[in-house]
């Protein structure tokens, strides 16, 4: 999993820890075939956590099951805080969550 940062003033952007879990697929669209990718704006704070989540404005058209089980995993995430000039700072990052039947994402 690779999140972005929104601000290139951030020359070290939050990372996401190894050990955090996947968004749960949703059974009724594992069911139906259905795929999908949602984007989570979040805004990680000096220590790591996760203080806000939203769906970002190009993923409102994925089916709302999806959007919630993304913003829910990313509001259980912990990460390596973002730094600037070797002080973590709070920063907004772009994480991609993919919810593939071939297993790329949620399970």
């Amino acid at each position: 999993m690779v999140c972005t940062a929104v601000s290139a003033e951030i020359m070290n952007a939050a990372t996401v820890l190894p050990k955090n879990c996947q968004p749960v697929y949703p059974p009724d669209l594992r069911r139906a075939g259905i795929e999908g990718k949602v984007t989570v704006v979040a805004v990680v704070d000096e220590k790591g956590d996760v203080i806000e989540a939203t769906v970002a404005k190009e993923s409102e058209v994925e089916p709302w099951q999806f959007r919630y089980s993304a913003v829910v995993a990313v509001w259980q995430w912990k990460f390596r805080p973002a730094m600037r000039d070797g002080r973590p700072v709070k920063c907004r990052i772009l994480c991609p969550l993919e919810f593939s039947l071939q297993g790329a994402g949620g399970h």
